[in-house]
Formats: C-alpha cells, structure tokens, sequence
C-alpha cells in the first residue's frame, strides 16, 4: 500500500510521449483547452490581443473613458489559480492537524507517569484514553494498566516491533499531500486496519488465548499504531 501511495504521487509527473493520438489523450487536451483557453497551442494559433486593445477595438469610447479616470478593469482568477489556491490550502491544513497531533502527543507525554521498559516506555496516563503506541512509547490510561496491561503492552509491542508507526507516518505525509483523492483516505484507513490484524495475530502466536484475547482487546483497540 506504501508502494501504491508512492506511485500515487509519481505519476502526474511522467510525461508519456504516444506515436497515435488516443481517446484519453484527446479528453486530457480537450479538458486542458477548457482550461487554458488563452494558453497558445503552437505557431500556427492566432495571435491574443492584450486586454486593453480589445477593449480600444470593441469600444473606443469606453477605453477613453478608462484612461482618463484611471480605473483598470481586474483580470477574471483563471480556474487554474483558484484550484492552485484551493489544493494549497488544503495542505496547509493537513499539515497543521498533524503538526497539532504532535502537539497533544507532547503534552500527554509530558504529563503522564513514566515507566522505564525493556526495549520501549510505558506511559501511564490518568485520563481514559485509548491505548496506542508511537514509536518507542506505549501509552495507556491508568485502568488499563491495572486490569489488564499484559495483552495491550504486547499488542503494542508487535506495532512497534514491525515498525508500524513509520507506515502511518508516511501514510499521514501522503494524505497531506493527496488530501482531495478519496482513494488516498480509504488506502490509509486499509493500511491501518492491516496493521491491527498483524498485531493481533502476533499476540496469538505469541501464546496468548485467542479467544481471551478477543473479549479484552478488541473493543479496547481500534486504531492503536
């Protein structure tokens, strides 16, 4: 799903030269025209009068009339530019949700008790939140930790052993970026859902009941990488 997310973002730069003229190319090009429709398509294309010979030309008296009051008539936005506007926009947006995520991950980090493990630290928060892990922390509320920390901490442990939380990193980056693709959205949520049935299945090979595993974690543990 990596891989896909990646081509995803290769291809609108791959230039394909093709010796015929296809339907696809003759849709992209007529689409392109509507557009640009004052973009010049080659030589042989007429040659586009600026706007204020238009305007002498259609109608000198209100071109004097222009001049003399000092008044320019603005340029339309083109479309191009609104959606160049509007996908920047975008961005900037998903950057700053994930820029806030980080910022809430310190806080929690911050003000949880911390317990110092082999291979990883356990961070026990006081709130009732869910249980996940970033990287080289476990995070879990304080009921958890008391009724049942066994089970989490190893489900958590296979998110980082399989080094789960640099896929939804990158995933995130491609999300930001691709923000407007749906398919973008339901590959992300996919490549998370991946990720628990190969935690869950870790933790039962791993020794645990299955089906005691599955009464305590399942419902606790949607999306904990």
């Amino acid at each position: 799903m990596i891989s896909g997310l990646i081509v995803c973002t290769i291809l609108p730069f791959v230039k394909l030269k093709l010796s015929q003229s296809h339907a696809l190319q003759q849709t992209v090009f007529q689409f392109e025209e509507l557009l640009l429709p004052e973009k010049l398509k080659g030589p042989e294309a007429r040659y586009v009068l600026p706007e204020d010979e238009w305007v002498e030309r259609a109608n000198p008296e209100a071109a004097v009339s222009q001049h003399t009051t000092g008044v320019s008539i603005g340029r339309p936005v083109s479309p191009v530019t609104a959606l160049t506007v509007i996908y920047w926009l975008g961005v900037g947006i998903m950057l700053l949700r994930l820029g806030a995520s980080f910022i809430s991950l310190y806080r929690l980090l911050g003000k949880s008790r911390r317990i110092e493990k082999e291979g990883y630290k356990l961070i026990v928060s006081s709130g009732s939140i869910v249980p996940f892990s970033f990287f080289r922390y476990i995070v879990l509320s304080e009921k958890d930790y008391l009724e049942n920390p066994d089970e989490i901490v190893l489900h958590e442990k296979m998110h980082i052993h399989q080094k789960h939380n640099i896929d939804v990193f990158f995933s995130e980056l491609f999300l930001a970026v691709h923000w407007f693709n749906p398919m973008v959205w339901l590959l992300c949520r996919d490549l998370r859902e991946i990720h628990e049935y190969e935690a869950d299945n870790a933790v039962i090979e791993a020794g645990i009941e299955a089906q005691k595993y599955h009464l305590k974690i399942s419902f606790k543990i949607p999306n904990s990488s």
